[in-house]
């Protein structure tokens, strides 16, 4: 993601240049179309940089583990606070590569 969003990165103009500048090429990633690169690009605003680490990507999206232990039982339980419609990006992901790319189902 961090790639998507520093190739999406407003460039100053350049001086020699007459023509609008185009898109940057699809990125790589399976299951990964426009729509759903376009809610994570959204999700992480005009500033990639504020996001250091995938933990903290992680929380943005709602998808961080937090501790729900009672007693001598440990569990953990989603983050349910952050980006709703980011939340949905990484499971529509999730979905799409279990059901159709098999390195992910191995």
């Amino acid at each position: 993601m961090r790639h998507v969003a520093t190739s999406w990165t407003p460039k100053p103009p350049d001086s020699n240049a007459t023509s609008t500048p185009s898109p940057p090429p699809p990125h790589p990633s399976y299951s990964v179309g426009p729509d759903t690169a376009a809610t994570l690009l959204t999700a992480l605003g005009d500033n990639p940089a504020r996001i250091g680490s995938d933990a903290a990507f992680a929380k943005l999206c709602g998808v961080s583990p937090l501790e729900a232990s009672s007693g001598k039982t440990i569990r953990h339980r989603l983050n349910w606070e952050g980006n709703r419609d980011a939340n949905r990006a990484p499971h529509v992901i999730l979905v799409v590569r279990m059901r159709r790319h098999q390195p992910t189902r191995d």
